[in-house]
């Protein structure tokens, strides 16, 4: 069975990887911030929101074992539930 590099990044972040979680941050951070920043029209506050939706990620990272792709790979349509529970409460 092959994997792809999104499982490989994966199951290295749910074993506490700081490496695999440095790339998926670097690779999903600007699509985040940008996504967010056209919500707000607020660059530093985009910025502020998308690291620490990110963040989750990283305290999270053991429920990613269990995950067959980055929620983010469907991004934005994933990333607005997520958004909004932060910013509005659950």
């Amino acid at each position: 069975m092959e994997f792809t590099e999104e499982q490989i990044l994966l199951r290295a972040l749910s074993r506490g990887d700081e490496k695999a979680f440095e790339v998926l941050f670097m690779r999903y951070f600007p699509r985040v911030k940008r996504f967010i920043s056209g919500l707000l029209q607020d660059d530093i506050t985009a910025e502020d929101f998308a690291q620490d939706i990110l963040l989750k990620l990283w305290q999270k990272r053991e429920e990613m074992a269990k995950s067959e792709c980055l929620p983010l790979s469907d991004f934005p349509e994933c990333c607005v539930p997520a958004f909004t529970t932060y910013t509005f409460g659950e």
